[in-house]
């Protein structure tokens, strides 16, 4: 990437001498007693666009599983279901985009299978993450939902069995809870120096 943040990125890498590994489906790593599987970026690039090339992987730890995805879309999300529809099983997934509706397919929410899920964005994102569409996918299928706009920061430990779960603040876990504390808050679209918020 060009953008300032993937350069102070690599400025940060280099001055804290950490390994840089570039990765694609397939590969493997092995911190302690985990193992961390890449199911994304795919070995012959579909596109330039950074979300189609988005690091994806499941770590698993005993019989417990994390799946991270960062802004893989849809499409993304199609080819992962197609060509590791049986590595995506997780115990736990963090949403991908920041909960974006162009994230978080019924197709791959269905491959997927968790019972836990994290949306890392802001109460008042500019993009108006999660989306609405979204956390009721996560509701019909009773996900136990936290948001870091409402939680904080959110902490989860597995043990190889099962994993537990510390927030920083309490809040519900519900998506359609977590659903009316978004609406109840404005957008920070329309939030401005002209703007009236009761």
């Amino acid at each position: 990437a060009s953008t300032a943040a993937y350069g102070d990125y690599l400025d940060a890498v280099e001055r804290h001498d950490v390994t840089l590994y570039e990765v694609q489906a397939g590969d493997t790593l092995s911190p302690g007693n985990a193992t961390v599987r890449f199911v994304n970026p795919p070995a012959e690039r579909v596109s330039e666009d950074l979300h189609d090339n988005a690091a994806s992987f499941v770590v698993s730890y005993g019989g417990t599983a994390f799946l991270f995805t960062g802004d893989a879309e849809a499409s993304t999300e199609d080819r992962l279901v197609e060509r590791h529809a049986d590595a995506l099983a997780a115990d736990v997934y963090q949403a991908g985009h920041h909960g974006s509706s162009t994230s978080a397919s019924d197709a791959f929410l269905d491959a997927v299978g968790p019972t836990k899920v994290v949306i890392s964005s802001a109460l008042d994102s500019q993009y108006d993450h999660p989306h609405e569409e979204v956390l009721r996918r996560f509701a019909d299928r009773g996900y136990e939902t936290y948001w870091t706009a409402v939680h904080g920061t959110v902490t989860m430990v597995s043990d190889g069995r099962s994993v537990s779960v510390t927030t920083e603040q309490a809040g519900p876990t519900d998506p359609l809870e977590l659903l009316d504390r978004k609406q109840a808050t404005p957008s920070a679209s329309l939030v401005g120096p002209h703007s009236l918020v009761a």
